[in-house]
């Protein structure tokens, strides 16, 4: 009987302590190149998109906390080969402290938004014969777990 009660209170513990928020996520919701949508589909197995010098290439992200509040947003890529602008709602990032910094790729967001919509338009610059292809990497964080998510699209430049 004192073992039933130990081990339900144990298991009440431990659920108690655990995370119920999942983690949240990066959604690609459309694909433009050099103005005209492309199928989106075709790019949401493999994550490669096809490009040329000079071409402009939009993503639209939908960016979602999952039951918790989204922290920050993060691109990386080589630097050098895009020239890269972040859209997004003025609402919904924050300007205290620095903490945003969108020519660098980095928006931290205000308190109480878990879901937002982000644009990130590139254009090709010069291509060298090392830019076979160009590896665009997005983080996003939120407060509802400790881990964050990676999503990754690789621009395949043809010369």
């Amino acid at each position: 009987m004192i073992k039933n009660i130990i081990l339900a209170t144990l298991i009440i513990c431990l659920c108690g302590c655990t995370s119920t928020g999942e983690s949240p996520t990066i959604a690609i919701s459309t694909v433009s190149i050099n103005g005209e949508l492309q199928n989106y589909f075709s790019y949401h197995n493999d994550k490669i998109i096809e490009l040329e010098e000079g071409d402009t290439l939009e993503l639209k992200l939908l960016l979602n906390g999952n039951g918790g509040d989204l922290e920050t947003f993060t691109m990386a890529f080589h630097e050098g080969n895009l020239n890269t602008e972040l859209a997004y709602d003025s609402n919904a990032v924050t300007t205290e402290g620095n903490l945003t910094n969108a020519i660098n790729g980095h928006l931290r967001f205000s308190d109480g938004i878990s879901k937002t919509e982000v644009s990130v338009t590139s254009t090709i610059d010069t291509v060298t014969k090392d830019d076979e292809e160009i590896v665009v990497s997005f983080y996003l964080s939120s407060n509802s777990v400790n881990e964050g998510v990676r999503k990754v699209v690789i621009l395949k430049i043809d010369r």
